[in-house]
């Protein structure tokens, strides 16, 4: 239970990274796209994209190779293999802004920006001192001190924050200096990631080990070809926006696709709960204990998400008009079409596939809906029948599909583990009802009693309001929202 326990520790520490990291990410967003007009914040975020399609190119699966290797070495080996696979990433980082300044051109003719080109060449040199940070986390959490993590991942990105918008707010209002900062912020969080690698090692004798590079490449070729296939899935939707619709729309679609915040802070540590115990289930096939914990946690889940996913639907218009202005008022759209999959997501259907030894299957699921993805966004654009809104909606079905519905399928079929049960179903049910109800009443206080122009106080009543009459009708459905949330502060 302790083991369990701990477990889950990390694993909020990692949500509450992730989490942090994301909220410093719509920060700059909000404060850009104030600055800059939907051209050039569209290219920067196109900028971003190309960067993240390369990273996951580049890094070739190594970072995974600290969680794999390092647990089953001593520490004078792990030292070794920290050293080695950190010169790998450097190489690789030389390699990437090299690709990245060589193709500058011909990427910004692929997404139809001519200003594309300039940007990419600006931030070539970039990606040299950011491949080599990835492996930090991979590292602590093997040490069990994901609080590092956390800290770490907190400190640099709110550095990141402050020097990008700094140069845009009081020298110059342009993305080129943005990028100027990001690239300052990068070689600063390449001098700490090193200093923090090397620190878990001091004072220990490095040990060399033969064959190394063999046995890394045997294990993360299979992890980048499935990376290459998730980029290629992930990439479609950005890809198609920005070449056939636009930098403008582009730049709507960017700060609209944004999944819920604090969704990872009550999904992730379940996951990784439940994970161990399907794959210790899996060697007798005898599920009952694993699906007993999936069907609590799934309904705790349910009355955390449930609510917050209901409130940021209906009012998914006032969060993106108070988080980037007027101008981005069209975003919400997208923001909505993302809360439909943050639905889903409660379900850990792909998690459990690839704990019980199933992860080929999962490969070729994510190659199928890759491959349809395509296709339908090429059929749509070419029969002028799409729009970027459909093309989003696309990517978000394939999407529930490839980690959720086929998934759930072959394990229902083939495996006969029934992931959801009635008493789910009524759950959520119950709980559904319940907050469209509650979040109907809210608005129509604001919307026709007493209507409100300012998405900020609009924004903080309607929440205050809408969960106080949860609190209060909690009893006559049966659900205690407040107790789930004691719950999760005590599991810290």
């Amino acid at each position: 239970m302790s083991t369990s326990k701990s477990n889950f520790n990390q694993a909020l520490w990692l949500s509450i990274s992730y989490v942090c990291s994301m909220a410093v990410g719509i920060v700059s967003s909000a404060i850009l796209s104030r600055y800059f007009d939907k051209v050039e914040y569209g290219t920067y975020k196109q900028i971003m994209y190309v960067y993240h399609i390369l990273i996951t190119v580049f890094q070739a699966g190594l970072p995974a190779v600290f969680t794999y290797f390092l647990p089953r070495y001593s520490d004078a080996e792990g030292k070794y293999i920290v050293k080695n696979i950190n010169a790998l990433l450097f190489a690789l980082g030389l390699v990437c802004s090299i690709v990245l300044f060589a193709f500058s051109s011909l990427i910004a003719n692929l997404l139809n920006n001519p200003e594309l080109a300039i940007g990419l060449k600006i931030f070539s040199v970039f990606p040299l001192f950011t491949l080599p940070t990835l492996g930090v986390e991979g590292i602590y959490t093997v040490n069990k001190n994901t609080r590092f993590v956390a800290v770490y991942n907190i400190v640099t990105r709110l550095f990141m924050l402050v020097c990008i918008v700094v140069p845009v707010i009081f020298i110059k209002n342009d993305y080129r200096y943005a990028l100027a900062g990001w690239g300052v912020a990068s070689f600063v969080a390449f001098i700490i990631s090193i200093i923090a690698k090397n620190r878990v090692y001091k004072g220990i004798d490095e040990q060399k080990m033969p064959n190394l590079y063999k046995e890394v490449f045997a294990y993360t070729l299979p992890i980048m070809g499935s990376s290459i296939v998730f980029m290629f899935f992930t990439s479609a939707t950005q890809f198609f926006i920005s070449r056939y619709y636009g930098t403008e729309a582009f730049a709507e679609y960017s700060n609209g696709y944004m999944t819920l915040p604090f969704a990872p802070i009550f999904i992730a540590p379940v996951r990784m709960l439940l994970t161990p115990m399907f794959a210790k289930a899996s060697t007798d096939c005898n599920y009952s204990n694993p699906l007993q914990t999936l069907y609590n946690s799934s309904k705790q889940i349910f009355v955390l998400m449930i609510p917050l996913i209901v409130f940021a639907f209906a009012y998914a218009r006032e969060i993106m008009q108070f988080l980037y202005g007027d101008a981005y008022t069209n975003s919400y759209i997208y923001f909505r079409i993302v809360l439909m999959f943050n639905f889903v997501e409660m379900f850990p259907f792909s998690v459990i596939l690839s704990a019980i030894g199933k992860s080929k299957q999962s490969f070729w699921i994510d190659v199928l809906c890759t491959t349809l993805l395509w296709i339908i966004n090429l059929l749509l654009v070419y029969l002028e029948i799409g729009n970027p809104y459909i093309i989003t909606a696309v990517f978000v079905a394939l999407n529930a599909c490839s980690k959720y519905f086929i998934p759930g399928a072959y394990l229902l079929l083939k495996e006969n583990i029934r992931v959801i049960n009635k008493e789910m179903i009524f759950v959520l049910s119950k709980i559904l009802i319940h907050t469209v109800l509650s979040v109907c009443l809210t608005s129509f206080v604001f919307h026709y009693l007493y209507p409100l122009n300012n998405a900020f106080v609009i924004l903080c009543i309607s929440i205050v309001i809408y969960y106080v009459l949860l609190f209060l009708s909690s009893k006559i459905i049966g659900v205690n929202y407040l107790q789930a949330l004691l719950r999760l502060k005590k599991s810290k």
